[in-house]
C-alpha cells in the first residue's frame, strides 16, 4: 500500500535548505530577496530595479548592512530615489529582519491547515500582533500572484456556509434557558467554490472560492458567467440557484439527499474535498476569524489545496509560494493597521477596493483590472 505523501522523505526534508545558509548572513539574504523580486524584469542583486521609476542598473550602493536588523541602500540615479531590497514590496515598510521574514514564509508553507497568528508569534519570538500582519501579507501575496482566467473543461461548484453559529442568551426563565431558535447571525455568509477537475487520477487542479452573502439565482449565475467559459461541464447539488445553469452549461446535478455519486460517476468530491480543509482551519486554527478577511482565508485554502501533491515535495512548495511573493505589490490593507489609520472602518473600505482592482491573470497590470459592478455586489454585498 503506498504512503501518504505527507509520510514520505520529499515531505519531511527541504532539499537545499536556503535557511540554513543564509543564517546570519545579512548581505547572502538581501541578494537572495533581490533575485526573487527582480529575476523576472531582468534586474538582480548588482543590477537593482528602483521601485520608484523602474530604471534597472543605474542606482549605485549607498549602504551595506551592518546587522541583520539593519538593510542595505540604493540610491536611483535618475530619480535620485532611496530605496531597499524590500521597498515597492508586499513587506514594505517592515522592520523585521529578512531571516526573520523567510522563516515566517518557511513556517506558512509546511503545513497542511494554515498557522495561527499566536502559533507563529511563538517559532518567530514577536507579538501576536507582528505575526497576525505577517501572515495576511503572504495571504496578500498569494492572491495577488493567483490566476483568476475562466475555467473551462469539468468544474464541481458548490458552497459552505459560514459564521453561522448564534450563541443562546444568557438569561434563565422558568423553563430553563432561552434557546437562539429562530434568530439568525449577521455575519453568516458562504463561500462559493469552483473547481477544474484535472483528469483521471489527478484530483482538481485550480480552484477559485468566491464570498458570498446568499446562495441565489442571481448571484451564482453572475459569478459562474465571470469565471467558467460557456459550454463548460458544470457538476452541482439541486439546489434551486443552479437550476439556472442549464441553459449556457451542460449541468450534471447530483441528489446528495441520495447518493454522493450518480451511477453515471457524478460527483462533487472535489468541492467537498475544498471544503472539509477549509473548515477544519476554521474551527481549528483561525477560531477567531472575521468576516472582514473570509476572502484571504478562502484563497490561502484554495492554494494549499492545488499546492497538495507537488512533484517535488516541500520544496517545489516552498518555490511556488516565493515566487508569488515575488511578484506581490506594496500591501496597502495592511498598511499601519494597528495604527490610527488602520483598523477601523478605513480598512475595510481600502481592503474592498484594492479587491475590486485584482487582475484575471497574474500578470496583468494591478491598477488597470477591471471588474464588472455586478461581481463588486457578489463579492462584496
Amino acid at each position: 500500500m503506498a504512503a501518504h505523501p505527507f509520510l514520505t522523505a520529499r515531505f519531511r526534508t527541504l532539499a537545499g535548505n536556503i535557511f540554513e545558509s543564509l543564517r546570519g548572513n545579512p548581505d547572502a539574504q538581501e541578494r537572495y530577496f533581490a533575485d526573487l523580486r527582480w529575476r523576472r524584469v531582468g534586474g538582480s542583486f548588482d543590477c537593482p530595479v528602483c521601485p520608484k521609476c523602474g530604471d534597472i542598473s543605474s542606482a549605485h550602493r549607498r549602504e551595506k548592512p551592518a546587522c541583520e536588523n539593519h538593510r542595505g541602500r540604493w540610491r536611483c540615479s535618475s530619480c535620485r530615489a532611496h530605496f531597499s531590497v524590500i521597498s515597492g514590496s508586499i513587506f514594505a515598510n517592515c522592520k523585521l529582519p529578512l531571516s526573520l521574514i523567510l522563516k515566517a514564509i518557511y513556517y506558512f508553507v509546511t503545513t497542511s491547515k494554515g498557522r495561527s497568528a499566536v502559533d507563529l508569534s511563538h517559532h518567530l519570538n514577536v507579538s501576536y500582533k507582528t505575526a497576525f500582519v505577517l501572515l495576511h501579507k503572504i495571504r496578500c501575496a498569494i492572491c495577488m500572484g493567483y490566476d483568476f482566467s475562466p475555467l473551462e473543461g469539468e468544474v464541481e461548484i458548490d458552497a459552505c456556509w459560514v459564521f453561522k453559529y448564534v450563541r443562546p442568551e444568557r438569561e434563565h426563565t422558568k423553563k430553563g434557558r432561552k434557546t437562539s431558535a429562530g434568530k439568525t447571525n449577521p455575519n453568516k455568509q458562504a463561500v462559493l467554490v469552483l473547481r477544474l477537475q484535472g483528469g483521471r487520477r489527478k484530483g482538481a487542479v485550480r480552484t477559485l472560492p468566491i464570498p458570498i452573502k446568499a446562495e441565489d439565482e442571481a448571484t451564482v449565475l453572475e459569478i459562474v458567467r465571470r469565471f467558467v467559459r460557456p459550454g463548460s461541464v458544470v457538476y452541482t447539488d439541486q439546489a434551486a440557484a443552479y437550476t439556472s445553469l442549464a441553459a449556457e452549461y451542460e449541468l450534471r446535478p447530483v441528489n446528495h439527499s441520495v447518493e454522493y455519486a450518480t451511477e453515471q460517476g457524478w460527483n462533487q468530491n472535489q468541492a467537498e474535498s475544498y471544503f472539509n480543509r477549509f473548515r477544519s482551519m476554521m474551527r481549528g486554527i483561525y477560531l477567531k476569524a472575521t468576516p472582514k478577511y473570509l476572502l484571504y482565508y478562502a484563497m490561502e485554502c484554495a492554494w494549499r489545496e492545488d499546492n497538495r501533491h507537488p512533484v517535488g515535495g516541500l520544496q517545489e512548495r516552498l518555490n511556488v509560494a516565493l515566487r508569488a511573493i515575488g511578484l506581490g505589490q506594496h500591501a496597502e490593507p495592511f498598511v499601519k493597521y494597528w495604527g490610527d489609520k488602520g483598523r477601523p472602518e478605513s480598512a475595510l473600505t481600502k481592503l474592498k477596493r484594492w479587491i475590486r482592482r485584482r487582475p484575471t491573470k497574474p500578470q496583468e497590470s494591478w491598477t488597470a483590472a477591471q471588474t464588472d459592478d455586478g461581481l463588486q455586489r457578489a463579492l462584496w454585498p
